[in-house]
């Protein structure tokens, strides 16, 4: 008995060719965007637990934080720097020994370091006139309000100092530093706070994008809503100074 076999045409072939790539086109921006998810979630996770050592090692120092500005000080969370050597010198590495875990993996710059600490926390200019800090942790008015890591892509090569808004007599609307637009195809950030919660903000003001995009420091922006919610989040300090309160409800 003669047994047939039929072999495929080339029109089949083609045809099973193109469903198979019109299903992997399909199938591409979900792939994507699934990737771009868990690296959030990464980012989100390493953020919690930079702020578990920062609480541990308050706890250690009776309610003393570490200084939120990179230097050579042996308190300061990380050494001045943008090497790993940075991180590992700094008083956070002690509680968090792991340098991955500074790097957020949607940093586009690849810095061993994409988060900095706020400069009011013991940071860079805490103890200027009208900019009211503080160093111990019995000053924060309201924690699940205080931010403390905020990510920061700092165009001269790292992070260089605190992370700063101009805060002097209120509302001012000058920014000092800018926001790094890591997470959502270049819409948000991850934002820590002291209770040790993390939010993703996205921004809302089309200049928060454009002082990243232009480099610019110190930018003036009246009624920039994105500096409106910042502003009392950078902040939840009790009255000193000409400063005062002011709330994130």
């Amino acid at each position: 008995m003669k047994v047939s076999i039929r072999a495929f045409t080339l029109v089949e072939l083609l045809v099973v060719i193109s469903i198979i790539a019109l299903l992997i086109a399909m199938l591409m921006p979900a792939l994507g965007s699934a990737q771009q998810s868990a690296r959030h979630t990464q980012c989100m996770s390493a953020k919690r637990q930079l702020m578990l050592g920062y609480a541990a090692h308050t706890v250690d120092n009776k309610g003393k934080m570490m200084m939120g500005v990179p230097t050579n000080n042996p308190e300061a969370f990380v050494y001045r720097g943008g090497s790993v050597d940075a991180i590992k010198s700094g008083a956070l590495y002690a509680y968090v020994p792991d340098a991955e875990i500074y790097q957020c993996p949607e940093d586009p710059y690849g810095n061993a370091r994409s988060y900095s600490i706020v400069g009011v926390l013991r940071g860079e200019g805490w103890t200027h006139s009208g900019q009211y800090g503080t160093n111990v942790i019995a000053d924060i008015v309201h924690p699940s309000d205080q931010i403390v890591f905020v990510e920061e892509s700092d165009h001269r090569g790292y992070n260089v100092g605190s992370w700063l808004l101009r805060v002097v007599d209120g509302q001012e609307y000058r920014w000092i530093d800018y926001i790094s637009f890591f997470h959502y195809n270049n819409t948000a950030d991850n934002i820590t706070f002291m209770d040790g919660h993390v939010e993703t903000r996205i921004w809302q003001d089309p200049d928060t994008k454009r002082a990243k995009q232009q480099k610019r420091f110190f930018m003036h922006d009246p009624g920039n809503v994105d500096w409106d919610w910042l502003r009392p989040r950078y902040r939840q300090l009790r009255d000193k100074g000409s400063v005062r309160y002011l709330s994130a409800d």
